[in-house]
């Protein structure tokens, strides 16, 4: 049994150099306005209020998006409710498993 014969027109993509850590969000939790750019809303832990942060997006995986720049390791990101709260608005933390979302 031959998987390919003589004439097929085989297309392969292969990854190289090295494996790069990238942090990934929830599709969800990206919000843009008026062609804006994309931008999340984080937790000020300090002031307990919210802020808006610009980002860029990645490559997308179902329903998770890279973010090459933008954010960084330790931010918290809001995730329900971000549609809904302004820069500036107080908020209160409430941490998330990542099986909640």
């Amino acid at each position: 049994d031959h998987l390919f014969t003589g004439g097929m027109v085989v297309t392969v993509t292969s990854a190289t150099g090295k494996p790069q850590l990238a942090i990934r969000i929830p599709l969800g939790s990206v919000l843009s306005a008026d062609g804006q750019s994309p931008y999340v809303m984080l937790v000020d832990p300090q002031l307990e209020t919210a802020k808006r942060r610009n980002v860029q997006l990645g490559r997308v995986s179902g329903n998770w998006v890279e973010i090459p720049e933008g954010l960084a390791a330790g931010d918290q990101l809001i995730v329900r409710g971000q549609h809904r709260i302004l820069d500036g608005d107080r908020v209160q933390e409430t941490t998330l498993q990542l099986t909640q979302l």
